[in-house]
């Protein structure tokens, strides 16, 4: 099975959209500085993630081949991890 093939289709609504929702940053909502994860923190903890899914992937899906697509199926998985858990991606403009 090729990678392409493989994976599932994104839902045309979750698009680019990562701050807790309601928030007008792009850091994670907390009551007073310092009181919640930093965004660095939180890219992490879902790239950890991605990077643990990614390998089971290749090695389930893929027969243990290396994905050559990564950048896509990452971008997805990443999209999908941030709006789980509640952020979105916020560009303020100057």
């Amino acid at each position: 099975m090729s990678a392409t093939t493989a994976r599932p289709e994104r839902p045309a609504d979750q698009g680019t959209t990562a701050a807790p929702s309601g928030s007008a940053a792009s850091e994670p909502a907390a009551s007073e500085p310092g009181d919640g994860p930093t965004t660095r923190e939180v890219f992490l903890h879902l790239l950890l993630g991605a990077a643990a899914a990614h390998g089971a992937f290749e090695a389930d899906v893929l027969g243990g081949e290396f994905d050559n697509e990564w950048p896509d199926w990452y971008s997805s998985h990443m999209t999908d991890a941030f709006l789980a858990e509640g952020y979105r991606l916020v560009h303020e403009f100057a």
